[in-house]
Protein backbone atom coordinates (compact mmCIF):
# COMPACT_ATOMS: atom_id res chain seq x y z
CA UNK A 1 0.00 0.00 0.00
CA UNK A 2 1.04 3.58 -0.96
CA UNK A 3 0.60 7.22 0.27
CA UNK A 4 0.68 9.41 -2.34
CA UNK A 5 1.75 13.33 -2.28
CA UNK A 6 -1.34 14.86 -3.44
CA UNK A 7 0.95 17.71 -5.36
CA UNK A 8 4.00 15.92 -6.88
CA UNK A 9 2.63 12.45 -7.04
CA UNK A 10 6.00 11.02 -5.28
CA UNK A 11 5.71 7.94 -3.00
CA UNK A 12 5.21 9.43 0.50
CA UNK A 13 5.24 6.05 2.23
CA UNK A 14 5.20 2.13 1.88
CA UNK A 15 3.04 -0.09 3.91
CA UNK A 16 4.28 -3.88 3.36
CA UNK A 17 6.10 -4.84 0.41
CA UNK A 18 10.14 -5.63 -0.23
CA UNK A 19 10.46 -1.50 0.93
CA UNK A 20 8.17 -1.07 3.46
CA UNK A 21 8.47 2.29 5.42
CA UNK A 22 6.70 1.07 8.65
CA UNK A 23 8.24 -1.60 10.91
CA UNK A 24 5.62 -4.81 10.73
CA UNK A 25 4.09 -5.76 13.72
CA UNK A 26 2.49 -9.07 14.79
CA UNK A 27 -0.46 -9.89 12.68
CA UNK A 28 -0.19 -6.60 10.14
CA UNK A 29 0.99 -8.42 7.58
CA UNK A 30 -1.21 -8.57 4.09
CA UNK A 31 -0.88 -10.38 1.12
CA UNK A 32 -2.61 -9.30 -2.09
CA UNK A 33 -4.83 -7.38 -0.11
CA UNK A 34 -7.78 -4.93 -1.38
CA UNK A 35 -9.54 -2.11 -0.48
CA UNK A 36 -7.07 0.41 2.19
CA UNK A 37 -9.12 2.97 3.70
CA UNK A 38 -8.18 5.83 5.92
CA UNK A 39 -10.56 5.90 9.22
CA UNK A 40 -8.85 8.64 11.04
CA UNK A 41 -5.13 9.82 10.87
CA UNK A 42 -3.16 7.16 11.38
CA UNK A 43 -5.72 4.62 11.07
CA UNK A 44 -6.44 2.53 8.35
CA UNK A 45 -8.61 -0.97 7.76
CA UNK A 46 -7.62 -3.32 5.06
CA UNK A 47 -9.24 -6.33 3.71
CA UNK A 48 -6.24 -9.02 3.62
CA UNK A 49 -7.23 -11.69 1.19
CA UNK A 50 -3.79 -13.42 2.08
CA UNK A 51 -4.51 -15.76 -0.99
CA UNK A 52 -3.19 -16.33 -4.47
CA UNK A 53 -0.70 -18.37 -3.69
CA UNK A 54 -2.33 -18.40 -0.36
CA UNK A 55 -0.18 -16.79 2.76
CA UNK A 56 -3.17 -17.17 5.40
CA UNK A 57 -5.39 -20.14 6.27
CA UNK A 58 -7.77 -17.35 5.31
CA UNK A 59 -9.27 -14.13 4.37
CA UNK A 60 -9.72 -11.51 6.91
CA UNK A 61 -10.37 -7.77 7.48
CA UNK A 62 -7.55 -5.75 9.30
CA UNK A 63 -7.13 -2.20 11.11
CA UNK A 64 -3.67 -1.05 11.67
CA UNK A 65 -2.29 1.93 12.96
CA UNK A 66 0.22 3.57 12.20
CA UNK A 67 3.10 5.75 13.82
CA UNK A 68 4.46 8.26 11.33
CA UNK A 69 7.42 9.25 14.15
CA UNK A 70 8.36 5.77 15.14
CA UNK A 71 7.44 4.45 11.59
CA UNK A 72 5.69 1.51 13.13
CA UNK A 73 2.89 -0.63 12.69
CA UNK A 74 0.34 -2.31 14.86
CA UNK A 75 -2.71 -4.41 14.77
CA UNK A 76 -5.85 -2.72 16.39
CA UNK A 77 -7.78 -5.32 15.25
CA UNK A 78 -9.48 -7.78 12.59
CA UNK A 79 -12.76 -9.95 11.68
CA UNK A 80 -12.55 -13.58 10.69
CA UNK A 81 -15.51 -15.62 9.44
CA UNK A 82 -16.16 -18.87 11.39
CA UNK A 83 -16.13 -21.43 8.76
CA UNK A 84 -13.04 -19.75 7.14
CA UNK A 85 -13.16 -17.89 3.67
CA UNK A 86 -9.85 -17.47 1.24
CA UNK A 87 -10.82 -15.92 -1.61
CA UNK A 88 -8.17 -15.32 -4.40
CA UNK A 89 -9.18 -11.39 -5.35
CA UNK A 90 -11.02 -8.31 -4.67
CA UNK A 91 -13.04 -8.23 -1.63
CA UNK A 92 -13.73 -5.19 1.18
CA UNK A 93 -14.12 -4.05 4.55
CA UNK A 94 -17.05 -1.59 5.62
CA UNK A 95 -16.93 0.45 8.75
CA UNK A 96 -20.57 0.90 10.08
CA UNK A 97 -21.97 3.52 12.72
CA UNK A 98 -21.36 1.88 15.32
CA UNK A 99 -18.33 0.02 15.17
CA UNK A 100 -19.68 -2.57 13.12
CA UNK A 101 -17.80 -3.91 10.18
CA UNK A 102 -19.43 -5.33 7.17
CA UNK A 103 -16.83 -7.55 5.29
CA UNK A 104 -17.25 -8.45 1.13
CA UNK A 105 -15.37 -11.75 0.51
CA UNK A 106 -15.00 -10.60 -3.29
CA UNK A 107 -14.26 -13.67 -5.45
CA UNK A 108 -16.03 -16.11 -3.00
CA UNK A 109 -19.89 -14.89 -3.49
CA UNK A 110 -20.24 -14.17 0.38
CA UNK A 111 -20.45 -10.83 2.53
CA UNK A 112 -21.14 -10.61 6.22
CA UNK A 113 -21.43 -8.25 8.86
CA UNK A 114 -19.59 -8.23 11.76
CA UNK A 115 -20.16 -6.46 15.54
CA UNK A 116 -17.44 -4.17 16.81
CA UNK A 117 -15.91 -7.39 18.99
CA UNK A 118 -15.82 -9.34 15.74
CA UNK A 119 -18.62 -11.33 16.54
CA UNK A 120 -20.48 -12.50 13.03
CA UNK A 121 -23.79 -10.95 13.24
CA UNK A 122 -25.37 -11.32 9.71
CA UNK A 123 -24.13 -13.72 6.75
CA UNK A 124 -25.45 -14.46 3.08
CA UNK A 125 -24.43 -14.77 -0.52
CA UNK A 126 -25.16 -14.29 -4.10
CA UNK A 127 -25.65 -17.36 -5.83
CA UNK A 128 -22.54 -19.76 -6.82
CA UNK A 129 -20.62 -18.81 -9.44
CA UNK A 130 -21.17 -15.43 -9.15
CA UNK A 131 -18.55 -12.20 -7.63
CA UNK A 132 -18.28 -9.01 -6.18
CA UNK A 133 -15.55 -6.62 -6.00
CA UNK A 134 -16.94 -4.51 -3.48
CA UNK A 135 -20.06 -5.00 -1.25
CA UNK A 136 -21.73 -2.09 0.94
CA UNK A 137 -24.19 -1.82 3.65
CA UNK A 138 -26.47 1.23 3.22
CA UNK A 139 -30.37 2.59 4.05
CA UNK A 140 -32.01 2.05 0.96
CA UNK A 141 -35.52 3.31 0.30
CA UNK A 142 -37.87 1.80 -2.63
CA UNK A 143 -40.01 3.83 -4.51
CA UNK A 144 -41.24 2.07 -7.76
CA UNK A 145 -42.40 3.76 -10.55
CA UNK A 146 -45.94 1.91 -10.80
CA UNK A 147 -48.48 2.46 -8.66
CA UNK A 148 -50.03 0.53 -6.36
CA UNK A 149 -52.36 -2.72 -6.76
CA UNK A 150 -54.97 -4.24 -5.54
CA UNK A 151 -57.81 -6.95 -5.67
CA UNK A 152 -61.29 -6.86 -4.26
CA UNK A 153 -62.93 -10.28 -3.16
CA UNK A 154 -66.69 -9.91 -2.24
CA UNK A 155 -68.02 -12.15 0.88
CA UNK A 156 -71.76 -11.74 -1.59
CA UNK A 157 -73.08 -9.80 1.64
CA UNK A 158 -72.42 -6.42 1.01
CA UNK A 159 -68.71 -6.57 2.45
CA UNK A 160 -65.31 -8.42 1.59
CA UNK A 161 -61.76 -8.23 1.45
CA UNK A 162 -59.15 -6.02 -0.60
CA UNK A 163 -55.44 -7.33 -1.34
CA UNK A 164 -53.30 -5.12 -1.47
CA UNK A 165 -49.68 -4.54 -2.09
CA UNK A 166 -47.23 -2.34 -3.81
CA UNK A 167 -44.17 -4.79 -5.34
CA UNK A 168 -40.67 -2.63 -4.43
CA UNK A 169 -42.68 -0.17 -1.90
CA UNK A 170 -39.89 -0.20 1.96
CA UNK A 171 -42.21 2.70 3.42
CA UNK A 172 -45.31 1.70 3.59
CA UNK A 173 -46.21 1.44 7.03
CA UNK A 174 -50.06 1.08 6.37
CA UNK A 175 -52.90 0.58 3.80
CA UNK A 176 -56.46 2.36 3.54
CA UNK A 177 -58.87 1.37 1.32
CA UNK A 178 -61.74 3.93 -0.27
CA UNK A 179 -64.90 3.20 -1.66
CA UNK A 180 -68.08 5.60 -3.13
CA UNK A 181 -70.52 5.34 -5.95
CA UNK A 182 -67.96 7.12 -8.23
CA UNK A 183 -64.26 7.44 -8.62
CA UNK A 184 -64.86 10.93 -7.25
CA UNK A 185 -66.62 10.28 -4.36
CA UNK A 186 -64.74 7.60 -2.44
CA UNK A 187 -63.92 8.10 1.27
CA UNK A 188 -61.80 5.89 3.40
CA UNK A 189 -63.96 2.52 4.65
CA UNK A 190 -60.81 0.99 6.22
CA UNK A 191 -57.40 1.29 7.44
CA UNK A 192 -55.27 -1.72 8.18
CA UNK A 193 -51.22 -2.23 9.02
CA UNK A 194 -49.13 -3.48 6.26
CA UNK A 195 -49.11 -6.95 6.56
CA UNK A 196 -46.03 -8.31 4.26
CA UNK A 197 -45.81 -8.01 0.28
CA UNK A 198 -50.06 -8.19 -0.20
CA UNK A 199 -52.31 -7.29 2.71
CA UNK A 200 -55.48 -8.48 3.32
CA UNK A 201 -57.66 -5.86 4.38
CA UNK A 202 -61.68 -7.15 5.68
CA UNK A 203 -64.35 -4.45 4.95
CA UNK A 204 -67.05 -3.69 6.95
CA UNK A 205 -70.61 -5.29 6.08
CA UNK A 206 -72.56 -3.05 3.97
CA UNK A 207 -69.12 -1.42 2.61
CA UNK A 208 -70.77 1.49 -0.22
CA UNK A 209 -69.01 0.69 -3.92
CA UNK A 210 -68.79 0.39 -6.19
CA UNK A 211 -65.87 1.82 -6.99
CA UNK A 212 -62.43 0.86 -4.92
CA UNK A 213 -59.15 2.42 -4.42
CA UNK A 214 -55.98 1.71 -1.80
CA UNK A 215 -53.65 4.15 -0.50
CA UNK A 216 -50.30 3.23 0.45
CA UNK A 217 -49.35 5.29 4.23
CA UNK A 218 -46.41 6.08 5.55
CA UNK A 219 -45.67 5.87 9.50
CA UNK A 220 -46.84 9.17 9.73
CA UNK A 221 -50.02 8.73 8.09
CA UNK A 222 -48.63 10.62 4.43
CA UNK A 223 -50.05 9.61 1.36
CA UNK A 224 -46.98 7.12 -0.64
CA UNK A 225 -49.11 6.17 -3.47
CA UNK A 226 -52.41 5.49 -4.62
CA UNK A 227 -53.97 2.38 -7.26
CA UNK A 228 -56.18 3.79 -9.80
CA UNK A 229 -59.90 3.63 -9.06
CA UNK A 230 -61.54 0.63 -9.92
CA UNK A 231 -65.41 -0.89 -10.20
CA UNK A 232 -66.05 -3.99 -8.95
Amino acid sequence: MYDLDARTGKIAWRLGGRKSTFALGPGTRTAWQHDPRELAPGTISVFDNGASPAVHHQSRGVVLSLDPRRRTAHLLNQVTRPGPLLTDSQGNMQALAGGDWFVGWGQIPDFSEFSAAGELLFDAHFPPGDQSYRSFLFAWTGVPAHLPAFAFSSDGAGGGTVYASWNGATAVAEWRVLAGATAASMVPVAQVPRGGFETAIPLPAATTGPYFTVQALDTEGAVLGTAPPRRE
